[in-house]
């Protein structure tokens, strides 16, 4: 094997990892936040909740009461109980500390979330795989397709994902724990998980008991093997985590179930029904499986090279198991080698827990989107540490090959984005040139340091170029065709075309670009008949709906069209604005 142990890194230069990670992490994820894309469907939602928590506009009860919209979230004059609402809370406040709920204040959270998110697997991929492997592991996890666009949304589930990696790090810290330190660190764990009940109930319940079985059954078998104090604090662990869950978890649930007893049925739907597909998004069960490496795309091969050395070394452990030396002072050195061993095969069992686990429960779930599986990257970028690990531990020739073979497909992905950008979007012609042109650069960089034996210089060179291409094609290539940027356009007609205070339907609901950004309450009509019967009652209205719904519920005659645009975004289609003088309009 082509085995050459790396040159130690000048401690003077140790700074230049941090450094550089906060860097990538700041352009990353919080460069043109704001202005990038308009806020999507799931982002307006959220953003005008938010907005009525600090505009301080609640809803009436059937009591007639008025509670806070902080307890009670409300979007387009309708309770919001079908999420949690941590995420709520923290873009209101990001909005209050900033003066105003826009894109940049209602994303901040998200984007906060996934740069904590990558601290975390560094902080925990440097006690396995070293300070360097760590660090490139952190922004390979920022980099992934998935990831990346998850962290500029203003979604719950990077927050999700935040505070359910916070909680597994300090439940498998108890598991390095002994005595009463490791009942601190199971609270903890505990208190984390409530907390990730309040980003996004009841996911972590999904997402948490594989991985915790694993590790409580590792921390059961030392303590039964150790003293009667590690028992003691490893069961007292337990209950006080278990405490801490519900009682971090359970208030706003028992706040929301007293005010509104019918609340229950809102939170059957959002989890049951969700989960066998009543709520449409009904997937086959390899859905993730088939996507999940275009996902963590451009680290699919590290990804998998790292579970690949999972497997072994657990089975190569399982293998040696057996060979564990007697007690004895000569062998003392032995026997601490073989305790590491047994240490690090529970790690690569838990962590093969923390990202099968998941994966498979929300696959057996009818119900699927994209971003329901971000929770289980953080244990895809501890691979892709184990991977970078393993290639930079003197195995130069694997690393070669590895490495040119990554350079060599940004290169033609630079090559086909031109290609199709300037096809699809010949205006942007000059603009795909560019990406292209940053591409090919970049490639070029890695493969050059790549050959100078410079492996994670190599690395940085195609996190850096990834991180450009993105910021590059976001506002240049992808906005034109985001389904947002049409919606908020839209949106912004109605604010200016449609008088305040004046009644607006939208036929089968609005989407909460269309609410957020015409900043007024729109109501609901689902049929001919129901316009009919507004159009009946000789008050003045204006309706809108996209082409599709125009046709199913066939728009009457009598309203006059306002404003209609078509748009380029797939699936193509067109909306518009209708107005109903009233009855006693000439």
């Amino acid at each position: 094997m082509d085995r050459e142990r790396p040159a130690i890194p000048n401690a003077r230069w140790a700074w230049i990892g941090p450094v550089g990670l906060a860097a990538l992490l700041a352009a990353a994820l919080f460069v043109g936040l704001g202005s990038a894309v308009p806020l999507g469907t799931h982002e307006g939602l959220l953003a005008e909740t938010a907005r009525n928590m600090v505009l301080d506009r609640p809803v009436t009860l059937a009591d007639g009461s008025q509670p806070s919209p902080w307890l009670i979230p409300n979007f387009d004059g309708v309770m919001r109980l079908r999420k949690t609402p941590l995420p709520y809370w923290l873009a209101a406040t990001s909005a209050k500390v900033t003066g105003e709920v826009n894109e940049w204040a209602v994303r901040f959270p998200s984007a906060l979330a996934g740069a904590g998110t990558a601290v975390l697997v560094a902080l925990v991929a440097r006690r396995r795989y070293g300070r360097t492997s760590a660090l490139l592991a952190a922004a390979a996890l920022v980099t992934m397709v998935e990831f990346l666009l998850v962290s500029r949304r203003a979604i719950a589930d990077i927050g999700l994902t935040f505070w359910m990696t916070a909680c597994l790090a300090a439940l498998w810290t108890a598991v390095e724990r002994q005595g009463a330190a490791r009942g601190a660190w199971l609270a903890l764990a505990g208190a984390l998980g409530g907390v990730a009940m309040l980003a996004k109930g009841p996911a972590p319940l999904v997402i948490l008991p594989v991985p915790a079985l694993v590790a409580g059954a590792v921390m059961i078998g030392r303590a039964r093997r150790g003293t009667r104090s590690d028992l003691f604090w490893t069961l007292g662990g337990f209950a006080a985590a278990a405490v801490l869950f519900l009682a971090v978890t359970m208030p706003w649930y028992l706040y929301v179930w007293l005010r509104i007893p019918d609340a229950w049925a809102v939170w059957k739907a959002e989890s049951l029904d969700r989960s066998v597909g009543d709520f449409g998004h009904s997937e086959p069960i390899y859905f993730y499986l088939v996507r999940l490496p275009f996902f963590v795309l451009p680290w699919t091969v590290f990804v998998g090279y790292g579970m690949v050395l999972a497997v072994k070394c657990v089975r190569r452990m399982h293998e040696d198991k057996n060979t564990r030396p007697a007690s004895g002072a000569a062998n003392e050195a032995i026997r601490a080698a073989a305790d590491e061993a047994t240490g690090a095969k529970a790690w690569l069992i838990f962590l093969g827990a923390w990202f099968v686990g998941p994966l498979a429960a929300f696959s057996v779930a009818s119900g699927k989107q994209d971003h329901y599986i971000v929770p289980i990257f953080p244990a895809a970028a501890l691979y892709v540490a184990l991977a970078i690990h393993h290639l930079l531990d003197g195995r130069a020739k694997a690393a070669r090959q590895v490495l040119i073979g990554h350079a060599a497909a940004f290169a033609l992905a630079g090559i086909g984005a031109a290609v199709y950008f300037s096809r699809a979007m010949p205006e942007s012609r000059t603009a795909a040139v560019v990406l292209g042109a940053i591409l090919v650069a970049g490639s070029l960089v890695a493969s050059w340091a790549t050959l100078r034996r410079r492996f994670a210089a190599s690395l940085a060179a195609l996190l850096v170029t990834a991180v450009a291409a993105f910021l590059w094609s976001g506002p240049a290539l992808l906005a034109p065709l985001d389904r947002s940027t049409f919606e908020a356009g839209f949106a912004r007609k109605v604010k200016e075309s449609v008088p305040p205070g004046a009644t607006v339907y939208a036929v089968h609901g609005a989407n909460g670009t269309l609410v957020f950004y015409s900043e007024r309450t729109i109501g609901l009509v689902n049929s001919e008949a129901e316009i009919r019967e507004r159009m009946a009652a000789g008050c003045p209205f204006y309706l809108i709906a996209l082409d599709k719904d125009a046709k199913e519920v066939q728009i009457p005659d009598g309203l006059r069209t306002v404003y209609h645009v078509d748009n380029r975004c797939e699936p193509p289609h067109s909306e518009a604005l209708w107005f109903w003088p009233g009855a006693t309009a000439p």
